[in-house]
Order: C-alpha cells, then structure tokens, then sequence
C-alpha cells in the first residue's frame, strides 16, 4: 500500500511537470578578498559604516571558514568582526561603507569587485586601513 501511494504521488509531480530543486541562495552584489602583501596571515578589524558585511558563525558566535556547520550573519553598526588573511566577505555597498583595518605594523592587499566571486569591476588597494563605499554606481576604495 505505502508503495502504492510513492508511486502515485511520484507519477503526480511528474505529470503536473513539477521539479523539485535546491532552495535559492541569497546574493550579495559585491565582494571584498583580504590578503597579506608579505604572505604571512595578518589580523585585521571589519566594520560597517553602514554597508552590509556577511560572515559565517559557529554555534558560539565565533567567525568561522566552516560554511558546513555555521550560520550567516550580517554585522550591524555595533558589531566588530576580528578576522586574519587570506579573508573573503559578501557585501552589500549600496546602504553605506564598509572599513577594514589592519592590526599592527602589517599591510593587506584588498580587492573588491561586483559579484559573481568579485570578479567584475575588479578595484585594487593596498595599505593598512581602508573604506570601501560606492560612489554612483562604481566601487571605491579609500587606503592611507
């Protein structure tokens, strides 16, 4: 019987040409890619200024790598994200600036650009602190 009602129900979706797909993913317009200028890990501080920054927790509340068993969140203007190189963030620019400061005397090499994987409209910086914001409709980002 319960063969029966599988085989039934199978058959009904697909006659109605129904499919069954993996739920969507949400996506972040752009995408922020930290690295070290002298290859070794470097600590930095992320911040919003308004901008959407997404990273992955674990069950604590700790930034992790492990999209596997973690969950997403999106910093608000009173969370500070403490992360090393090599970093990789979704954003969203069109609410405002995000900041990304480097920790001691080490530089970071940043690259920003629209998504998918921050590979369109690629803009470059290097330095030890930085504001990536948009201006009109093109991505900016200010070093010292």
């Amino acid at each position: 019987m319960l063969r029966q009602s599988f085989g039934l129900a199978a058959l009904a979706v697909i006659a109605s040409g129904a499919s069954i797909s993996p739920p969507k993913t949400i996506a972040w317009p752009h995408r922020a890619i930290l690295t070290s200028r002298s290859g070794r890990p470097v600590a930095f501080r992320a911040y919003t200024l308004g901008g959407v920054l997404i990273t992955a927790i674990d069950a604590a509340g700790r930034p992790t790598a492990s999209m596997a068993s973690s969950r997403i969140m999106a910093l608000t203007a009173r969370d500070t994200l403490h992360a090393r190189t090599p970093a990789d963030f979704p954003l969203d620019l069109s609410k405002g600036p995000v900041r990304f400061v480097a920790e001691g005397r080490d530089s970071l090499h940043l690259v920003v650009g629209r998504n998918p994987d921050g590979a369109m409209d690629q803009v470059k910086a290097d330095g030890r602190a930085f504001t990536v914001r948009l201006v009109g409709n093109t991505l900016v980002i200010e070093s010292r």
